[in-house]
C-alpha cells in the first residue's frame, strides 16, 4: 500500500546557491533534468545493434527566478558567470552546491534536491514592461551544468 496519496506540490520553491548566502532566488519554474542512458552501439554483419550503456546523461537544470527589486540576485549570477573569464585551473573552483526545495503550502520544505559541482551557462534576459498595471514579478532563467545531483536520498553522479 502507498505511503501517501498526495501529489508533489510544485506550486512553491527556493533555490540556495550555497556559495552566494546572501541573495534570495524565489522559484517560479524548475525543471527537474531528464535522464538518459548511455547509447552504445553495437558492430554487426548486417546491422548495428543500439545497446544500453553503463553511464548516464543529464540534462542542464534551468530555474526560473523572480528577480528582486535592486537586480541583486540577476547581478550575482552574472558576476559569478564572469569569474569564468579569469584565470583558473579546474571548474571545481568555480562551482556551487545548490540546494532546490519545493515547500508545500506552510512553507515547509516538502523535497529538497541537492546539487553538486553547479555552475551557470546561461542567463537570460529580464523584459521590462512598463504598460502592465498589475505589479507581475519579473522572473529570469538561469541554466546550471553540474557534476552530481541527489534526489531524494539516491545519489547519481555526473562527471569528473
Amino acid at each position: 500500500m502507498p505511503k501517501t496519496y498526495n501529489s508533489l506540490q510544485t506550486s512553491k520553491g527556493k533555490l540556495v546557491v550555497h556559495r552566494l548566502t546572501d541573495i534570495n532566488y524565489w522559484i517560479q519554474t524548475f525543471t527537474l533534468p531528464g535522464v538518459q542512458l548511455e547509447r552504445l552501439t553495437l558492430p554487426g554483419m548486417r546491422r548495428d545493434v543500439p545497446i544500453a550503456g553503463a553511464k548516464f546523461e543529464y540534462d542542464p537544470i534551468n530555474v526560473g527566478f523572480i528577480v528582486d527589486q535592486d537586480m541583486s540576485n540577476y547581478n550575482e549570477i552574472i558576476n559569478w558567470m564572469n569569474e569564468f573569464q579569469g584565470n583558473f585551473t579546474d571548474i571545481r573552483d568555480l562551482s556551487s552546491t545548490l540546494s532546490i526545495n519545493i515547500l508545500n503550502g506552510d512553507n515547509a520544505i516538502q523535497q529538497t534536491f541537492g546539487i553538486k559541482g553547479a555552475y551557470p551557462t546561461t542567463i537570460s534576459e529580464v523584459e521590462f514592461i512598463t504598460t502592465d498595471s498589475t505589479m507581475t514579478p519579473s522572473v529570469c532563467n538561469v541554466t546550471f551544468n553540474y557534476t552530481h545531483i541527489n534526489i531524494d536520498g539516491i545519489a547519481q553522479h555526473v562527471g569528473y
